[in-house]
């Protein structure tokens, strides 16, 4: 994403496969300004068990 920052790139299409796709999901959320659209293509959902695991164990220290 800083990449994406100082190279001045908006309205992006994100496309990514599996655990790529959920690092877009990810990615724009956090920098929205730069990704208009996803294509996901097969999304892991064992990156969202293992993201909400790790912030929950990490909240509960």
């Amino acid at each position: 994403m800083e990449i994406g920052q100082e190279l001045g790139i908006g309205n992006a299409i994100f496309v990514g496969h599996s655990v790529g796709a959920m690092m877009g999901v990810f990615a724009s959320e956090k920098a929205s300004g730069m990704i208009s659209k996803l294509v996901l293509v097969g999304p892991s959902t064992a990156t969202l068990t293992t993201v909400t695991t790790g912030a929950a164990s990490r909240a509960s220290k």
